[in-house]
Formats: C-alpha cells, structure tokens, sequence
C-alpha cells in the first residue's frame, strides 16, 4: 500500500488525490461509499473545467465549490454526479500518486447526498452504494 493509507485513512466524505485511467492525468475525487470501511471505493469525480457546466443545466447534478473554500481546492471546482467511480481499496492505495488531500464539512456532505439523488445517469443501485439514509 502506499505510504501506509489503509481504510481507517479514509473516510465518507475523504478528498483524495489519484492517477485518472480515461484523462491520463492525476484528478480528485470524493470518496462517498455509505458503508465504510468496504473493500471497494466508491467515489465522484472534481473537476476545474468549468466550462462544460457553465449554462446551468447541470447544476442539480453538480455542486460547485467556489476556490479556497477547501485549501485542496485552489480554483473553483464541480463535484460531478453523473458518474460512479469505483476500485478496489487495495488497488487505490497503491495507486501511483495516491494521497488523501482533507474531508468536506458536514453541510457538504448533505448537498452531496441530494445531488446523487438528483442524479439522472446514475442507477437505483448506485445510490445505494452512495447514500446513508
């Protein structure tokens, strides 16, 4: 494992910091698995490309973190629930440029869990995994 990162690292609500297999680039990810610890980690996907999301018709799918709200997030950045990443903790932690950057606050955690329930592309399933209520 890398850098001693086990589960007890991480938690629901854990910033992390890892090598993206589609951008070929490191990206920041939330972790948000309803059940923790588990073996599999379930998380969204940051990004600073604003310009994608920026006529609005996304937002109930999005939450828009304004910069420095967060020191991990230097610019502004979308947390994006149109898509569930998962991976094995295990192939996580070893993961080339794996860190664990902080945790969102509470109040947060509770718009993420209303923007994966407004989420339209992901499955009754996917929720599941996501939500703890």
């Amino acid at each position: 494992m890398n850098a001693g990162f086990t589960a007890a690292t991480l938690s629901h609500g854990s910033v992390f910091h890892a090598f993206h297999d589609d951008s070929g680039k490191g990206k920041f990810f939330i972790l948000l698995n309803a059940t923790w610890p588990d073996h599999e980690v379930h998380s969204v996907l940051c990004t600073s490309q604003l310009d994608f999301f920026a006529d609005g018709q996304l937002d109930s799918q999005i939450l828009r973190i304004p910069a420095g709200v967060y020191p991990f997030f230097p610019k502004d950045t979308i947390v994006d629930f149109r898509r569930l990443w998962s991976v094995a903790l295990t192939t996580l932690c070893a993961a080339q440029g794996f860190s664990v950057k902080g945790e969102l606050s509470a109040a947060d955690l509770k718009e993420c869990d209303h923007r994966v329930r407004c989420a339209l592309q992901l499955t009754g399933r996917q929720k599941k995994l996501l939500l703890r209520d």
